[in-house]
Order: structure tokens, then C-alpha cells, then sequence
């Protein structure tokens, strides 16, 4: 499955075992924007359309895996605040079309403010 953990000094973004750590970490009560991104060999993380990092997967995972959006595998640490516009492609963007995507705010009134 796929995590990305905020809080305290960093952003962690999990595949598996597999792990890419930001120290950005929005400021409190702003909208950020987050993409991951798999190519069928790296996969590279994005906070506000800027690369927070890429990591090679050497076996990525096969067959089903879980999405869960606003908590982990327990209820203990449950997600505070929104989610807005959340986006699967079948196909990896490339890191100019999530920029293009982290700057628009077109129909979200909250974004950036």
C-alpha cells in the first residue's frame, strides 16, 4: 500500500518498505498538494508540485493492494483536516503535469490560503 505520514519535522512517503522523507511539512491549516508517481522502475514523491525525493523499487507489489484515504492500518492516529481532488491515473505524470496540477486552483476557494 501507499502512506504519506505529516507531522513534526517531515514528510514521509511509504510504498511497502520502501520510503522517501521530506522536511517539508506544510504549515498548519494550509492546503498542500501531494503526488506520488511510479514509472515502472522510480517513484518520486511531490509536495506543491517540487520533487520531495525518488527511490528505485526493485520489486513493487503485485496483486490487490489497499487505499485508504485519512487513516492508517489502525484508527489510533486518524487523519485531521480535508481531502480535496484526489486523483489514481493509470499512467505516471511527468513532474511538469503535476506541477501543472499542484498550481491549479481552479474550483478549490481554500487552496494556497
Amino acid at each position: 500500500g501507499i502512506e504519506v505520514q505529516v507531522g513534526g519535522s517531515d514528510t514521509v512517503f511509504k510504498h511497502d518498505t520502501t520510503s522517501i522523507t521530506s522536511t517539508t511539512v506544510p504549515s498548519q491549516g494550509a492546503w498542500a498538494h501531494y503526488a506520488l508517481t511510479f514509472d515502472g522502475t522510480d517513484l518520486t514523491a511531490y509536495i506543491d508540485g517540487t520533487s520531495a525525493g525518488t527511490t528505485s523499487l526493485s520489486s513493487p507489489s503485485s496483486g490487490a493492494m489497499y487505499i485508504r484515504l485519512g487513516r492508517g492500518i489502525s484508527t489510533a492516529n486518524p487523519f485531521v483536516g480535508d481531502l480535496d481532488d484526489l486523483r489514481i491515473y493509470s499512467t505516471a505524470l511527468t513532474s511538469s503535469e503535476v506541477a501543472e496540477i499542484a498550481a491549479d486552483d481552479t474550483g478549490n476557494p481554500y487552496y494556497n490560503t
